[in-house]
């Protein structure tokens, strides 16, 4: 039962105030004016009412005080005004001041303090300090040395990884469990960022549910870790960029570990009891919409149905990962046996097996002495993958990079080589914008189009769509390197802009916009009117 329904609160006014922001000591005052409220109004906040009460109360307290009262229809065009009369109403009162540490920079903290020491000891308030003391930075000296001048009881909130899970987790729905759990393997105690993770989950929670389980399971695991890594930001989770760029199998077969350093040593320790072994499709775009504030549900939804297909493989036999933990997970088994195990699980489950573990698979066998075995192990698995084009695209992949034994790179390429590029030159155009950046199939593709190809391109486009396809192709005139066939493309979109400016005057005048001079425009008026 709260303090309130028991009937045992004294003060009859309350007042909750965030300092985010606040830049002077009389806005703090104002603001404390202005969110007071009767005690059985806690709930619902200030009003109209609770103003009109506020402002009856400085009648007692003046000439001033009475003008304001009488002026109640027209208060909040002359309270700001008002000055430090409205403060007289602050009196008595419970009074909550919260986000100390995210106060703006034209108040202090001891000012706020000083305020604070006024209030309790010549206004008979009650007044709660709410902040996180670690975050407040400069001010922090200023804090503790005031601090026990005006705080009789100070109470230390330090909740567990497990405590603060217990409190911010929302029960009932299909993630809670698993939300909690990965915070308390994380060790997240910021209730805040768990509330905002949670957000996140819902969302993802409503937009996958149709996919297998285990799908929804994975980008919750995926989204409380970048959600984490993306909202504390204080040097206690690990950066965005190594999060990036991590990958238990690299990292176990040494390449990273010989550079790492003790705090990065720290977080491979944690992301491995986390069970995080490498950033997938699925996850490149949790973490771009966490970053974007918002999620491509439709590239999302792409990559939900692409890892469904190799869950349903990986369900049929899981005996590579059990293959790849005896090397793991075990001193004691030999290379022979880890690369037995490992190259029959090879086989049997192929269509589960990602690039990225193909080349650490491949590392492995040449670390380990059986290099003449990389030949077949690639061949098989080409032969076996029936995936589309953009499988093979190292390129632009979001985790092409990771793939960087040589042989596997070769064959990739070989591959990819053997596709014809289905794309039309709309999608190439567009992905170029989007990704800013192409690769050689792009440029061979879009080379292949002719001045009226193009002008047909972007006359049956419009919008923002328009303006992107006609500077994506343009950008080659720019490239101070550029090769025949992106000197090509640039040159077939300035004649195609050209063939449409002297289609008439208007479109004359619309390719000005692209730097694209037409001769003569008055001309093509006087060919209109004929």
């Amino acid at each position: 039962m709260t303090a309130e329904k028991a009937d045992r609160i004294s003060l009859l006014r309350y007042a909750y105030v965030s300092l985010f922001g606040v830049n002077s000591l009389d806005a703090f005052k104002y603001a404390i004016f202005e969110s007071t409220v009767s005690i059985k109004q806690i709930n619902k906040g200030p009003d109209f009412q609770s103003l009109e009460s506020s402002l009856k109360t400085i009648e007692s307290y003046g000439r001033r005080g009475l003008v304001l009262a009488n002026a109640l229809p027209w208060a909040r065009n002359i309270l700001a005004g008002a000055g430090p009369s409205i403060f007289l109403a602050v009196r008595s009162q419970i009074i909550c001041i919260d986000d100390l540490e995210r106060v703006g920079k034209g108040l202090e903290v001891k000012d706020i303090l000083g305020l604070v020491s006024f209030l309790k000891e010549q206004r008979k308030c009650k007044v709660v300090l709410l902040l996180n003391q670690d975050e407040l930075g400069s001010a922090k000296d200023d804090f503790d040395n005031q601090l026990e001048k005006v705080v009789d009881t100070k109470i230390e909130f330090d909740p567990t990884a497990q405590e603060a899970a217990e409190i911010a987790v929302t029960l009932g729905t299909k993630y809670s469990d698993l939300l909690k759990n990965n915070c308390v393997t994380l060790g997240i105690v910021n209730l805040r960022v768990i509330k905002k993770i949670e957000k996140l989950c819902e969302r993802l929670a409503e937009n996958l549910s149709d996919y297998d389980p285990l799908i929804l399971k994975q980008a919750v695991h995926s989204a409380t870790l970048f959600g984490w890594v993306h909202y504390q930001r204080n040097g206690i989770a690990p950066t965005p960029e190594f999060v990036r760029g991590y990958n238990s199998y690299r990292y176990s077969l040494g390449e990273s570990a010989k550079k790492a350093s003790d705090q990065e040593k720290a977080w491979h320790a944690l992301l491995r009891e986390y069970s995080f072994s490498n950033i997938d499709e699925l996850d490149v775009l949790v973490f771009q919409g966490i970053e974007a504030g918002h999620f491509n549900w439709s590239k999302l939804k792409a990559a939900a149905t692409n890892l469904q297909k190799q869950i349903e493989h990986t369900k049929l036999d899981d005996s590579f990962n059990e293959a790849w933990r005896a090397y793991h997970d075990s001193f004691s088994s030999s290379a022979e046996d880890v690369l037995k195990g490992i190259g029959d699980a090879f086989y049997k489950c192929v269509n589960a097996i990602s690039p990225i573990n193909l080349n650490g698979t491949v590392k492995l066998f040449k670390e380990l002495g059986k290099p003449e075995e990389v030949p077949n192990l690639i061949k098989y698995y080409l032969e076996n993958r029936h995936e589309n084009r953009d499988f093979f695209d190292l390129e632009r992949s979001p985790f092409g990079s990771d793939v960087s034994e040589t042989e596997v790179r070769r064959a990739f390429s070989d591959k990819l080589a053997t596709f014809s590029d289905q794309r039309n030159p709309e999608e190439i155009l567009l992905e170029i914008s989007e990704r800013r950046g192409w690769n050689a199939e792009d440029i061979e593709a879009l080379a292949k189009l002719t001045p009226e190809n193009l002008r047909d391109l972007f006359k049956a486009s419009e919008g923002k769509k328009l303006h992107r396809l006609v500077r994506a192709a343009m950008q080659f005139n720019n490239i101070g390197n550029a090769g025949e066939g992106m000197k090509k493309i640039a040159s077939d979109a300035i004649a195609a802009l050209q063939l449409i400016g002297q289609e008439s005057s208007i479109n004359a005048r619309r390719v000005r916009g692209y730097g694209i001079e037409i001769a003569d425009p008055a001309k093509l008026d006087e060919r209109e009117q004929h």
